[in-house]
């Protein structure tokens, strides 16, 4: 399945809307950047764990602070 953001893009958490991984209060109608998903890329190729809908991605909101969030709560900006 193709992911919806690539790596390093720019996107945008919802304050509200999402279903899956909400995130954080203190993110949400924040910005960031789609980060390395090496980990969860690394899961799911490895069939340890199954590929899940809708995905979630890391979300690094600034340089110390990377989230986990569900897709349907992001945006690209």
């Amino acid at each position: 399945m193709q992911r919806k953001f690539s790596i390093s893009q720019q996107v945008r958490v919802k304050t509200s809307e999402g279903t899956y991984r909400e995130p954080p209060n203190d993110v949400k109608g924040a910005t960031g950047k789609i980060a390395e998903q090496c980990i969860a890329d690394w899961l799911e190729k490895s069939e340890i764990v199954p590929m899940e809908e809708p995905r979630s991605y890391y979300v690094e909101i600034s340089e110390n602070h990377t989230v986990l969030i569900g897709e349907d709560w992001l945006e690209p900006v």
